[in-house]
Formats: structure tokens, C-alpha cells, sequence
């Protein structure tokens, strides 16, 4: 991981973080930023913008940081999982960023993502039945789950 110099607002958000997501943060915020993304904090995660289009949202964990991002919901990769329990129309991936390989394969995403929304080609916007289908279907699989371990 790079040394980066992390801004003031978001040092204030991942303050209580270890050293090691505090450089995570770091890295990917001035990465998304160095890509030309106009970002702003909101409680919890750093969103972040082109042209008022939403390109990722990080978000800092104790063990790991999350990146949802702007990319085609058909992508695949071992650190991306789906982000539809996130609700963000516009970001169906999130990446997992919990090493070095993981911050460079999270930046080609980035890149990719700013690329998708400066050429607009990036065409996902879920709707609210999006939404409230895959909720129906997230507690139907915990119900299962739970009438199989008792």
C-alpha cells in the first residue's frame, strides 16, 4: 500500500480504523479521485461522483473495506459480490479490498466504473421493485437456512 495523504474529512470518518484500513481508504480515495471523482461523506461510507452520476461508495470496516461501484452487474471476480443489500440504483457490484491484490484489482474496477459513466455506457439503474424482490428473496433464504438448522 502506498503512503497517501488522506484528507481531513476522511480521516475524521475512518479515525477509529486500524493503520492498515486507514491506508486502504486512503489508497482507493485518492485513487477514485486522481480518476477525476468528486467525492463528499456521508455518515458511514465516501460517496463518489462525475458529473452527479455515482461512481463507488466505500465503505471502511474493521477488517475490510467495501467498494460499490459502477460496473456491469455481469463482471466477475473473487472479490466482487453482489450490493443489491446496499439499495444503490446505479452500483450492483461491490468490491472486497482486504490486501495489496485486492486494492490494484479494486482500482482496474474504479477505472472501469469512471470509463462506464463518462461514456455512458453504464446503463444499470435498478428500480424499486428491484429492491424490494431481492429482499423478499434474502429473508425467504434465511427462513430456509433457519427451518434446516433446526
Amino acid at each position: 500500500m502506498s503512503n497517501s495523504i488522506i484528507p481531513d474529512d476522511v480521516r475524521e470518518l475512518i479515525n477509529n480504523y486500524s493503520p492498515r484500513i486507514q491506508a486502504i481508504v486512503g489508497e482507493l480515495h485518492n485513487h477514485l479521485c486522481g480518476l477525476g471523482c468528486l467525492s463528499y461523506i456521508k455518515t458511514i461510507y465516501i460517496g463518489y461522483e462525475i458529473g452527479g452520476e455515482m461512481v463507488a461508495a466505500l465503505y471502511p470496516y474493521h477488517k475490510h473495506v467495501d467498494v460499490a461501484l459502477a460496473i456491469p452487474e455481469s463482471m466477475t471476480d473473487p472479490i466482487l459480490v453482489d450490493a443489491s443489500h446496499l439499495t444503490w440504483r446505479s452500483l450492483p457490484l461491490l468490491a472486497t479490498v482486504r490486501t495489496k491484490k485486492d486494492i490494484t484489482k479494486a482500482k482496474k474496477f474504479a477505472k472501469l466504473a469512471t470509463e462506464q459513466i463518462r461514456s455512458g455506457a453504464h446503463t444499470v439503474h435498478r428500480d424499486n421493485d428491484f429492491f424490494i424482490r431481492t429482499v423478499k428473496e434474502r429473508k425467504a433464504k434465511r427462513n430456509a437456512l433457519r427451518k434446516i438448522d433446526s
